[in-house]
């Protein structure tokens, strides 16, 4: 049984007069990459600023370990020196060099000694592939070496998770692949919890163990990215996705089948059409990669009076199924 690191209960956030977030409630296990997802607006960043406590929730709890994080400085000291930040800006101070911004953290979070400062930032700097660049200044590196350094800043805390907020969204696409496989690598190897809030699906499909779906202010759904994004049954995370599956056939019936891991390696559609002796319009598809899997969909036209039979046919191969409207 997964150890349960993190519970956010009933969690509520108001700016004045103005309801940011409402009724958040998500579980975090040990050792788990979730993703927090959803539009601009949506919320998500607020609730990470609740979660790390720089912001304070108007309703609602936060728990580290079952025990209620109250609004005590000394607790929230102690929680917070668990926690490690990533930020989209990288925050980096830029008169200092790679390693005094990695060290002085340290020294000012856990008072240690400059000399295990010094060994805690060298150690973690190699980690992230930056040790040949500790003299450097942040006006010096490209945006993903200043990512790296800000990841390395967040370990030497010894954080038992980490806190990314949009923390490949000023990258291009190539060094995100890098920053996210740093991360990956951080999670399986050193064992820390990561909640990453973002708008990108390829952060999600990449490292994503479990993805919450903010929707203005609102937890709309939790669950395995997989099966919330490939087969989404809610408006509001079609909308997200902008399926292109409202471009159908006005006549017949359209049919949405769903395909898991080792179903992508059935010919389904093919046997279908052999097994009930009619042909089928493939008029929509689409794969996506989550993690080491692949997991597609796609919608097939038919003459209503073939609707029953492929049905049945694909409850007989445990195939996931949806007429779509």
């Amino acid at each position: 049984m997964s150890e349960k690191i993190l519970s956010i209960k009933d969690l509520g956030k108001s700016f004045g007069n103005h309801e940011v977030l409402r009724k958040i409630d998500i579980e975090v296990n040990k050792g788990e990459v979730i993703c927090i997802v959803g539009s601009s607006g949506s919320g998500k960043s607020t609730l990470l600023r609740c979660i790390n406590r720089l912001e304070k929730q108007t309703r609602g709890q936060i728990f580290y370990h079952d025990k209620e994080v109250r609004d005590v400085q000394k607790e929230i000291n102690d929680y917070r020196s668990k926690v490690g930040m990533v930020f989209q800006s990288f925050n980096l101070f830029n008169n200092m060099t790679v390693l005094e911004n990695c060290m002085l953290c340290t020294r000012k979070v856990l008072h240690i000694s400059k000399e295990e400062a010094f060994d805690r930032a060298i150690t973690h700097l190699k980690e992230v592939g930056m040790a040949p660049y500790i003299n450097a200044k942040p006006s010096m590196l490209s945006g993903g070496q200043k990512q790296r350094v800000a990841i390395a800043r967040a370990l030497v805390l010894d954080p038992e998770f980490l806190l990314c907020d949009e923390a490949t969204s000023a990258l291009d696409p190539e060094i995100t692949k890098g920053i996210l496989a740093l991360l990956q690598k951080i999670n399986k190897e050193m064992g820390i919890t990561i909640i990453i809030v973002t708008h990108q699906m390829e952060v999600v499909k990449q490292v994503c163990q479990k993805v919450a779906f903010l929707s203005s202010g609102k937890m709309l759904a939790v669950g395995k990215p997989e099966q919330l994004f490939v087969w989404p049954k809610e408006r509001e995370i079609r909308d997200f996705l902008r399926e292109e599956s409202d471009k159908l056939p006005a006549t017949g019936v359209n049919l949405k089948l769903f395909f898991y891991g080792e179903g992508n390696q059935r010919p389904i559609v093919t046997q279908m059409s052999q097994e009930l002796h009619t042909d089928f319009n493939i008029c929509w598809a689409k794969l996506e990669d989550f993690r080491e899997d692949v997991y597609g969909s796609l919608v097939l036209n038919m003459e209503e009076k073939d609707l029953d039979r492929a049905c049945a046919f694909l409850d007989s191969k445990g195939v996931t199924w949806e007429v779509i409207k």
